[in-house]
């Protein structure tokens, strides 16, 4: 770092694009996965508001009988 004159976060952040752009290189987008990443994120999101939506109980109610036990 002194010969270059970098700061330590401009190192780090220098290094971790040198790492992200060579491990992207290694192989080309599969954009059908991609595709199914972002389906199963859409069902994880969907899937959390329903949970959300469904709780009928406050959180002092919900606090209570977790550490009553």
């Amino acid at each position: 770092m002194r010969q270059t004159g970098e700061t330590f976060f401009q190192l780090a952040l220098r290094m971790s694009k040198l790492h992200k752009d060579y491990f992207l290189g290694l192989y080309p987008p599969n954009e059908s996965r991609l595709r199914e990443f972002a389906a199963e994120a859409q069902e994880s999101l969907e899937a959390q508001h329903n949970i959300e939506a469904a709780d009928d109980t406050d959180f002092d109610t919900y606090l209570a009988h977790y550490l009553a036990d």
